[in-house]
């Protein structure tokens, strides 16, 4: 007989309430979600926009569970525990901006396809 977990469900949060785990173990440990989004495109360079292009062109695939916690750090927020890179490239998608100090040329790229991505209300 199985037993399922009932403390696991499955709910909408604002993304804006998420934030990258600081102890993603891809990744060198991080101080806040600011570096360790410069962590993840040190990491993941043009594949974290190949990421965000096919999200743009095909959305995100059901099937992939983001799964979050309650931030110990951060009251009221959440840690991405699963699909750090797919939320990195979302919130990118976003505010482009928070990698123009990073990677330039990055930045056009996710610039130009922010511009493209439907459900972004500006």
């Amino acid at each position: 007989m199985y037993q399922i977990n009932s403390f696991m469900k499955r709910e909408n949060i604002s993304i804006e309430l998420l934030v990258l785990s600081d102890g993603n173990p891809r990744l060198d440990p991080s101080l806040g979600e600011d570096e360790a989004i410069f962590n993840m495109i040190n990491d993941q360079k043009d594949k974290l926009f190949e990421l965000a292009s096919d999200i743009v062109k095909y959305g995100l695939n059901p099937l992939d569970t983001i799964g979050v916690y309650p931030s110990e750090t951060y009251r009221g927020y959440y840690e991405v525990g699963e699909g750090n890179r797919r939320i990195c490239a979302l919130k990118i998608l976003i505010s482009p901006e928070r990698i123009q100090h990073i990677n330039g040329s990055l930045y056009s790229k996710f610039l130009l396809l922010s511009k493209e991505y439907p459900y972004l209300i500006r």
